[in-house]
This record gives structure tokens, C-alpha cells and sequence, in this order.
């Protein structure tokens, strides 16, 4: 137990650049934090305020540029099933930057 404990707290420190000996004392006992204090001490790295706008597809980069320059119809005469104007192969869930 004590090596699991060893273990994690040093994957603690390392990820979040605390130091091995503050993240010893703070995991010693039940240590409680906002999600302001959890981000300040580097637990984590945002806090998604709405999840319906986290996790919209976004189309990947190629296809995206093709959309740009040749506008929805891009994909036309293709028998690859579209949405929103893409093959369903081109989207991929992506975390928002939008808090």
C-alpha cells in the first residue's frame, strides 16, 4: 500500500510540479479544493462550464481547409454518408477551448 501510495504522489508531483514533499503532506489526509484551487495547483487543467458545447464535433484540419476553399458542396458526387457537409470519417470529438 505504502508503495502504490509512493507511486502515485511522485506522479502527482511530477504532473503538476508541486513539490514531492508538499504533495506528501497534502495527500496525507483528506484534502479538499475549489476547481479555482484544483487549476492553481495544476490538478487539472480547465473546468468545462457546459458540457453540451465541450464535446461538439469539429471537422479535422484537412477537410476543414477543403470546406473553406471549395464551400459545403466539397464532398459532392462522393457516395460517403455527409453531416454537416463532411464524411462522418472527417469529424472527431474535440474538448472546446470555450469555457
Amino acid at each position: 500500500m505504502l508503495h502504490h501510495k509512493a507511486n502515485l504522489n511522485g506522479y502527482l508531483a511530477y504532473h503538476t510540479g508541486q513539490s514531492l514533499e508538499k504533495i506528501n503532506q497534502d495527500t496525507d489526509r483528506d484534502f479538499f479544493m475549489s476547481a479555482k484551487e484544483a487549476k492553481e495547483y495544476g490538478l487539472i487543467d480547465g473546468v468545462i462550464m457546459n458540457p453540451l458545447k465541450a464535446l461538439q464535433p469539429i471537422a479535422s484540419t484537412a477537410d476543414a481547409i477543403k470546406l473553406m476553399q471549395h464551400g459545403s458542396d466539397c464532398h459532392a458526387g462522393s457516395d460517403e454518408p455527409k453531416l454537416m457537409g463532411l464524411p462522418y470519417t472527417a469529424l472527431t470529438w474535440q474538448p472546446s477551448t470555450h469555457t
